[in-house]
């Protein structure tokens, strides 16, 4: 069981990881996308080829990457709230398991001392015993020994 929450431990902090690691290709793509558009922005004032027609589908295209960046973090955002949840759940389970160890703890040792007080009722009940069949067979001994062996 232990071995399940560490495994199902090390997939949560595997997909943080690959969470963390596509935004970052994401962020870093959208920072190319726009570097590359303001480059082009620049280049088409310095050298006034490209038609203000052109200028305004360069920005919807930048707007339509934002838009799509924006949804693919949408999306992470929701995987990342998923294993919040997740392992919230977890922190749980194992929170009830350690209350149930303790609590099974706790009956082993009442179990122990009420066993403990039961075997020496127990003893003192043998010893008690064995002491009345040591006098009796003590008196038969001292009875046999006064009239001599039965033939």
């Amino acid at each position: 069981m232990r071995q399940g929450f560490i495994d199902m431990r090390a997939e949560m902090r595997q997909s943080l990881i690959e969470v963390r690691t596509e935004m970052h290709e994401g962020l870093a793509a959208v920072r190319g996308e726009m570097r590359r558009g303001f480059a082009d922005v620049q280049q088409s004032f310095a050298d006034g080829q490209q038609s203000f027609a052109e200028l305004h589908q360069g920005f919807a295209e930048l707007h339509q990457g934002m838009a799509a960046m924006g949804r693919r973090l949408d999306t992470l955002d929701e995987r990342v709230r998923a294993e919040g949840v997740l392992l919230e759940a977890l922190r749980d389970q194992v929170q009830q398991l350690a209350e149930a160890h303790a609590m099974l703890d706790q009956r082993l040792e009442r179990y122990r001392r009420e066993h403990e007080v039961a075997q020496q009722e127990i003893l003192a009940l043998l010893r008690t015993s064995y002491q009345d069949l040591e006098r009796r067979v003590s008196r038969l001994e001292a009875r046999i020994g006064e009239s001599g062996p039965a033939v």
